[in-house]
């Protein structure tokens, strides 16, 4: 029987609008939650790119 080894995710960030609406919101956690389980890690969401780690995986969204 063969084990398979599962390289961990690097976090991805979710960068988006100071003025993010409600709908948009929804739409962001839904991304959020969707990511999460795909790539088997964490994704955390920011509304000033400033903070953003320099590594990992990094998605705008909407208008800064």
């Amino acid at each position: 029987m063969c084990s398979f080894i599962k390289e961990p995710v690097p976090t991805c960030y979710l960068v988006v609008g100071e003025e993010v609406n409600e709908t948009e919101l929804n739409a962001i956690q839904d991304l959020k939650n969707d990511l999460e389980k795909t790539l088997s890690g964490e994704v955390k969401v920011f509304s000033d790119i400033k903070k953003v780690p320099k590594k990992g995986t990094v998605i705008l969204l909407g208008t800064p």
